[in-house]
């Protein structure tokens, strides 16, 4: 199987896309590469697959699920391309971008560690940013390698949970 069926899709549904997607594959990508080009047209047609599966419910037995795909290849390329103009609209309007966005990233990242508990962000600034190994680490707070580890994990955990917020 290519993809992880969601709970709501039953299997008889899942053999039913995986069908369809194979036949329609082909097609799908032939319609990618005259839109995208051919190095951006095989992730235009992973990414119809993926909508496609993910709404594959609404689709009724016996209805055109290849118009259907070809509309949700359709309106993703053009997704994208709104998308790219807003990033290449940013990029012309701040002159230095590479010092603005580590600007930027400094200070979220400067948030999410002020809001780490302080034994997590001790442990993290110890590991990540001092490059101390994790024996040191637990030899100097005079604690188990493992409450180590544990504490990193959730301390990244909880850093990449509100960055990507």
């Amino acid at each position: 199987m290519w993809l992880a069926s969601p709970t709501s899709v039953t299997r008889d549904e899942r053999l039913r896309f995986e069908h369809t997607a194979l036949k329609l594959r082909g097609e799908l990508r032939r319609a990618a590469e005259r839109m995208a080009g051919g190095s951006r047209a095989e992730d235009l047609v992973q990414e119809t697959l993926l909508r496609a599966f993910a709404s594959w419910e609404r689709v009724e037995p016996g209805s055109n699920p290849r118009a259907w795909m070809h509309a949700i290849l359709r309106n993703t390329f053009i997704n994208q391309l709104r998308r790219g103009r807003r990033e290449i609209a940013l990029t012309e309007e701040v002159p230095d971008r590479d010092r603005t966005l580590d600007w930027i990233l400094a200070i979220d990242l400067a948030r999410a560690l002020r809001e780490l508990p302080e034994p997590l962000r001790q442990t993290l600034l110890a590991v990540d940013a001092y490059g101390l190994a994790y024996r040191e680490v637990a030899a100097r707070a005079k604690m188990p390698v493992g409450t180590v580890m544990s504490r990193l994990h959730r301390a990244r955990r909880r850093m990449a949970a509100k960055l990507a917020a």
